[in-house]
């Protein structure tokens, strides 16, 4: 490699981890995975705020793989840099380090969608196809512009705190496909990958479609559509097996869904959508005017049939028999009403009936009738107290707050409570994280976090 210039030198602490990643000062770890580590880091020279994704160099790859990669790593984040949309995280600057390539990008407050999944609550159908529809965006515009992502993923989509997706990692895979000539095997997610993907074949768009798809059923079903024991039994069947129903898990979808989601998920480019906006316009189309979906929790149990079916119509019953029934039970009861009023008329109209005497009771009272016993009336019992609207703030604000491990929102915010005692965390991004047991109570409605 060449000799450091400022932009290539790494300072480490004494423990081992960077203090610095060329120009830029690195804050705090964000994350780390197979590839490499996200740093949140300050750019010196403007002094904004970025992250910084690390991609390891491995040992032992030979000097023409390096050169090769070289090129690609050029290639690819030239062609990113010049993606400029809403739903796609910027790229700011690239540069090499001894061991590693450095990306910095724009930083994003909030959460990963995969963060947001797990942390839960479910999300509702028309939440599903509202993050999907901005994926959707970011990914047509940069197929425009002839750039796959290669590995659509929740890890890769990031929710910023006012509610608008940022696609993250474009270009990486790619990048990262320097492995193939060590292994042999197709880089990307397994869950994710298209079939084209793991055949190695040309990509384009609808390959990324067919990612989003993975990702959408999992949304609406909380299940990944292709599963399996190990990284080769996912591949074969996405290969070779059709997933379960999304309706079959989650009966609150309609049909339509089903169709939708089996056309993204096609075996073959050719049977799916021109487009991933066509799949997000579809979508929405078949949730239209459905109520919203249940979360995965309260979805069909495992093992129900999934072929779609319609239920067969009851056959006919023939009505004249019926009719002429009725109408013989209407004559019968006509003539024995007209004998029975001819022979009240012969008799004469019946003598009134006495009334019985009743005995006098003693003392010369009349009997009172008995009283019909007075009902007990149930003393009313205190209501047990419902869910309380509890006002959350905090200083600094924009502060990430988790209300027992589920993901809340950012203050200041509303949260409806159960009383009682409660964990929350409240992160303020590059600044601090602190943890509280708060107790609710209809007294105490309103929490405030310092950091």
């Amino acid at each position: 490699m060449s000799p450091e210039s400022e932009d290539t030198r790494v300072d480490r602490s004494a423990a081992g981890a960077p203090r610095r990643l060329g120009r830029f000062e690195i804050v705090r770890l964000l994350g780390r995975g197979g590839m490499g580590a996200v740093y949140l880091a300050e750019d010196r020279k403007i002094g904004r705020p970025v992250a910084i994704k690390q991609i390891r160099i491995e040992r032992g790859v030979s000097d023409e793989a390096l050169v090769e990669a070289r090129a690609r790593f050029d290639v690819e984040l030239q062609a990113a840099g010049r993606l400029s949309h809403p739903n796609i995280a910027t790229v700011y600057d690239a540069f090499e380090t001894e061991d590693s390539y450095c990306i910095a990008l724009e930083y994003v407050p909030g959460i990963s969608l995969d963060e947001r999944l797990k942390a839960g609550p479910p999300l509702t159908a028309p939440a599903a196809a509202k993050l999907g529809g901005q994926i959707a965006a970011g990914l047509d515009y940069a197929h425009q512009r002839g750039i796959v992502h290669r590995d659509v993923k929740p890890g890769n989509v990031l929710l910023s705190e006012d509610g608008t997706v940022k696609i993250t990692d474009f270009g990486i895979a790619k990048l990262a496909s320097l492995d193939v000539t060590q292994t042999g095997i197709a880089l990307g997610t397994p869950s994710y990958m298209s079939p084209e993907q793991i055949q190695s074949n040309p990509l384009d768009g609808r390959s990324d479609q067919f990612s989003l798809g993975v990702l959408l059923y999992l949304m609406l079903t909380g299940r990944l559509p292709f599963t399996g024991g190990n990284a080769q039994s996912v591949l074969y069947n996405i290969l070779h097996a059709e997933p379960e129903r999304p309706g079959a898990i989650n009966a609150a979808l309609p049909a339509a869904v089903d169709r939708v989601l089996a056309k993204a998920l096609a075996k073959e480019p050719g049977d799916r959508y021109a487009t991933c906006a066509e799949l997000a316009r579809e979508l929405e189309a078949a949730l239209a005017g459905a109520q919203t979906a249940a979360p995965p929790s309260q979805a069909m149990p495992t093992g129900t049939a999934t072929a779609p079916f319609e239920s067969s119509p009851r056959p006919a019953r023939s009505v004249l028999p019926w009719a002429l029934g009725c109408v013989a039970v209407l004559g019968v009861l006509l003539v024995v009403g007209f004998f029975g009023m001819m022979s009240s008329l012969d008799r004469g109209a019946p003598a009134r009936p006495s009334r019985p005497r009743s005995s006098p009771a003693p003392g010369g009272l009349a009997p009172s009738p008995a009283a019909a016993p007075t009902p007990a009336i149930a003393e009313p019992q205190p209501a047990s107290p419902g869910p309380i609207a509890v006002e959350i703030t905090s200083e600094p604000g924009r502060c990430h707050v988790t209300i027992d491990g589920r993901h809340a929102g950012f203050t200041p915010l509303t949260q409806a409570l159960d009383p009682g005692k409660h964990q929350l965390t409240c992160e303020w991004p590059g600044q601090g994280k602190r943890s509280f047991e708060e107790t609710v109570s209809p007294q105490r409605r309103r929490l405030h976090f310092r950091l």
